[in-house]
């Protein structure tokens, strides 16, 4: 007897088609590997606009970084859709990239 793999609703898993389909997995990797450096990047450059010495500003920067793409990843592949993953992080940019702003106008 072959034991057949099935969700908690009794759908049967090889017959599953909703957001773990291959595109959405891959627009999950992509999200995660290209949004998050793009968080990071975001926050790095945005630390360096904080009130402290440069140099401080740039190492919590560099830190901190880890810090958002770490969760970035983990937001990415925690929330039910792909396309939930991608607005959350568009969220999160916008207002990094208006806190970085005044890093790029010098």
């Amino acid at each position: 007897m072959i034991l057949q793999p099935y969700f908690s609703d009794g759908q049967y898993v090889g017959s599953y088609r909703g957001s773990h389909s291959a595109v959405a997995l891959f627009s999950r990797v992509v999200a995660a590997l290209f949004g998050g450096y793009g968080l990071a990047a975001l926050s790095s450059i945005a630390a360096v606009a904080l009130p402290i010495a440069r140099s401080e500003a740039v190492f919590v920067g560099m830190l901190g970084s880890f810090i958002v793409y770490a969760g970035a990843v983990v937001w990415v592949f925690a929330v039910k859709t792909a396309v939930r993953a991608w607005l959350g992080l568009l969220v999160v940019a916008l207002p990094l990239g208006l806190a970085a702003w005044p890093v790029w106008a010098r």
